[in-house]
């Protein structure tokens, strides 16, 4: 069932709970703020992941790929077939992959151990080959979080819960249904299935795929209209006559009309961090302190129930003055030895948040 993004009275709303609790040290309990947390990291309007179901190996077109994607500040998924990658003639790509893409916003998605259908395997086998899969890619350091799975389409739970037995926080399916193209559309908060989250089919190989930038185009501005995520699935950008290719010049103009428009461009792996963080979130008011010179300090301690260690992407929270508090002007977020400074504008700032049960401090100044 999914959740639905419900605003609610004082200080609750979309997933993001500020619990006023008793401090020892304070004086004023009553927050001065509200606070909420964005649907979307940054506060973008909507979200777009683009993932290639294409291998990383040095092929100058590929790499052509990678560039104009980092050209223009974006960043993008590889799909990982481990068989291909498992006999150490592979190695220095693994490297590459490791030491220089994924730090520069190249993620790479499960693909199998072997490229096969999972919903034809019974469950011990499909969790073999998703284990494998995931194990291989962990011992590779490539940080292995979402799966993709070969063919696009799967949907017996026994193939979803091996998927998420085996450590993969979400799995992506395809789709040529436009109604299914749009994630957590409007208010709603997840998708129906995270192990089977649809994308869109993209190239010529089929009429029903979506063939072309201007096919594309509509797709982007509804995504924007409903302030949803949108997952791309290409195949053989640049590559004519291979399998499900996709123009060059069609695919600039997508990359283009992504960075010029007010979307998240977001991995597959955290954007689904966002979004499952986003909606178990709760932040307590542990401690507050009032000083005579016009300073107001919260201690706050955030949490999701989630492991840190998986879901480390942060949360943008919006906070808003309340009516008799709009001096405040200036605000210090301290986090362990870290301070970040923020001006208040019109009353209201934006901070990023890991909610990862590690207190902060919001210090209020006049």
């Amino acid at each position: 069932m999914r959740l639905l993004l419900l605003p609610l009275i004082l200080l609750i709303s979309q997933g993001c709970t500020i619990n006023e609790q008793d401090a020892d040290h304070g004086i004023l309990i009553d927050a001065i703020f509200t606070m909420e947390t964005a649907k979307w990291y940054h506060n973008h309007t909507a979200a777009v992941s683009i993932t290639y179901d294409a291998a990383y190996a040095g092929n100058q077109t590929v790499e052509n790929t990678v560039n104009e994607v980092l050209n223009r500040g974006l960043v993008m998924d590889f799909e990982l077939i481990t068989d291909n990658y498992d006999d150490g003639d592979m190695d220095e790509y693994l490297e590459i992959m490791r030491e220089v893409l994924l730090p520069s916003g190249i993620h790479f998605f499960g693909h199998g151990h072997h490229h096969i259908e999972h919903d034809n395997l019974d469950f011990d086998s499909c969790l073999v080959e998703f284990s494998t899969c995931f194990n291989l890619m962990d011992a590779w350091g490539l940080n292995p979080k979402a799966y993709a799975y070969p063919g696009g389409n799967n949907f017996n739970e026994t193939t979803y819960l091996a998927c998420e037995m085996a450590g993969f926080i979400c799995a992506r399916g395809s789709t040529t249904h436009e109604s299914l193209y749009y994630v957590c559309p409007d208010d709603i908060a997840e998708p129906d299935e995270w192990y089977n989250v649809y994308a869109v089919a993209m190239g010529v190989e089929h009429e029903e795929w979506t063939n072309n930038h201007e096919e594309t185009s509509q797709i982007l501005n509804t995504n924007l209209e409903r302030n949803a995520w949108v997952i791309f699935l290409y195949h053989s950008i640049g590559l004519e006559g291979s399998y499900a290719w996709y123009p060059w010049a069609d695919f600039l103009l997508d990359l283009d009309q992504i960075a010029a428009n007010d979307f998240w461009c977001g991995n597959l792996d955290n954007v689904t961090c966002y979004v499952k963080e986003r909606n178990l979130f709760e932040c307590n008011i542990t401690d507050v302190w009032q000083y005579g010179d016009g300073i107001i300090e919260y201690r706050l301690f955030p949490m999701d129930l989630l492991d840190d260690e998986v879901y480390d992407q942060p949360l943008t929270l919006n906070l808003t003055l309340k009516e008799g508090y709009l001096e405040y002007q200036h605000l210090e977020m301290i986090q362990l030895s870290d301070t970040t400074e923020y001006l208040i504008d019109d009353g209201s700032v934006s901070i990023d948040v890991l909610p990862n049960e590690n207190s902060f401090i919001l210090r209020f100044s006049q």
